[in-house]
């Protein structure tokens, strides 16, 4: 599967490696509830309510003002679930990190890319081993009823799955994600970081470490500087919060996509 990761220039931020141009937010006000499994669906497609708004998701090669729904089948309920589950994360950063960035919140704004790159490094990782694969299907069930992610070690044994692992393993994912996974971790858990207002965190990251990060931005955002700092990347924050959740999307869109075609074969 190709990278959508890769370090090649693309034609526009909005077109993926894919082909496949940027998802389309719109939110309109709903008094409907979520329908359930064995109830009347009526016209599900990919159309996520949540609390009281739905959450409009489109692809298509064009962008215009009304989002392309895309026909989705009944599937099981966890793997629904779970896509709703990571769907309502991705809104809740998508959406905080403007009013963070205006309150100058900088390291709880960074703090929320971590936890986008969370659900990223997971769905990844799904695509890694097969998404509609019984494995995939059990650590989706996991995430649903509040279980740590495992697997059997070859000594038969369950062992937690780590976030390493999760990252190493998900190979379309660049070495620019590592970098601000573990940027991002120092902002959540007490470090030097948190001195940011005083001493730039990112002046404390290696040459290749800043590089990363610039080639990222220079791929994906029209960067036009050749490094970074905290006030040049607070600038493009949101930029970067948008496509990771644009990505997750993707790979959400293929979890029911590959999950609905192994239904009917």
């Amino acid at each position: 599967m190709p990278s959508i990761f890769s370090g090649e220039k693309q034609g526009s931020e909005g077109t993926s490696a894919f082909g496949i141009a940027t998802s389309i937010f719109s939110f309109e006000r709903s008094s409907r509830p979520v329908k359930r499994k064995g109830k009347r669906r009526g016209h599900r497609r990919l159309l996520i309510s949540l609390s009281n708004y739905k959450l409009h998701i489109g692809y298509g090669a064009q962008m215009d003002d009304q989002p392309i729904l895309l026909e989705n089948s009944p599937m099981d309920d966890d793997i629904e679930i779970f896509c709703r589950q990571v769907r309502a994360r991705s809104q809740e950063h998508f959406q905080s990190i403007p009013p963070l960035l205006a309150a100058g919140s900088f390291g709880v704004a960074v703090g929320l890319l971590r936890q986008e790159l969370d659900s990223l490094v997971r769905v990844a990782y799904l695509d890694e081993i097969d998404m509609s694969s019984p494995k995939a299907h059990a650590l989706m069930s996991d995430s649903v009823n509040g279980r740590q992610w495992t697997r059997v070690t070859s000594h038969g044994r369950q062992a937690r799955i780590t976030d390493r692992e999760m990252v190493d393993i998900a190979k379309s994912i660049g070495g620019w994600v590592r970098v601000i996974y573990s940027f991002g971790c120092k902002l959540i858990h007490l470090s030097d970081a948190h001195d940011h207002a005083t001493v730039d965190p990112f002046s404390k990251l290696t040459d290749e470490q800043r590089q990363e990060i610039v080639g990222y931005l220079h791929n994906y955002h029209q960067y036009p500087h050749e490094d970074v700092d905290t006030d040049r990347f607070v600038e493009y924050l949101p930029k970067v919060m948008r496509k990771l959740v644009d990505n997750v999307e993707f790979y959400l869109t293929e979890i029911t996509r590959k999950n609905n075609q192994a239904e009917q074969d």
